[in-house]
């Protein structure tokens, strides 16, 4: 389709950001309105071949609402909805606990803030995240018996001691060790 280069369909991160530039085009920039038909034909196959995964919600979102389109507010609320608590791998199962990623980053940020830190800030986010997990795990979810063995089989870093644990706390104990 039109004058893109085949090497362009490996990259779909860069598909995306193509078809939202799309949308700054003018009257006189036709090859803009090529890039967005162009764009828009090939994100509509690559999440109707990977539908479910991350990627694919991206491409839909701004399938439905270019970034051009939005209010920055709402979209940004889109996101952090999409991201809270998904990438821990535990919300289904701890429905009780406090979803605050967006104020564990901020604690990170505000221990370290230059840009080349990046994954500094990831790490500490997700160590803040499992810590406030955890405190909601024994302040709201577990009983005593169960606190007790939970905190037996963290205290001997024995993976193997899941056995002896409730089924909550069988999910949680990978994650902390």
């Amino acid at each position: 389709m039109g004058n893109f280069k085949k090497s362009l369909y490996g990259d779909v991160e860069g598909l995306l950001s193509l078809y939202e530039a799309s949308f700054h085009s003018t009257e006189d920039e036709p090859i803009l309105d090529e890039a967005r038909d162009f764009t828009s034909k090939f994100l509509k196959e690559f999440v109707n071949e990977n539908e479910g995964n991350d990627t694919s919600l991206l491409i839909n979102h701004a399938l439905e609402f270019p970034l051009q389109w939005t209010v920055p507010r709402w979209e940004a609320l889109w996101f952090i909805n999409l991201d809270g608590g998904k990438r821990i791998g535990l919300v289904e199962e701890l429905s009780f606990f406090r979803d605050r990623l967006v104020e564990n980053f901020i604690w990170s940020v505000g221990m370290d803030s230059k840009p080349n830190l990046g994954n500094f800030r990831k790490v500490i986010t997700k160590a803040i995240s499992l810590t406030t997990v955890l405190d909601d795990v024994y302040d709201v979810y577990g009983t005593l018996e169960e606190l007790e063995l939970f905190t037996e089989a963290i205290d001997s870093w024995d993976v193997n001691a899941i056995d002896s644990l409730p089924a909550l706390h069988e999910d949680m104990l990978p994650v902390t060790l």
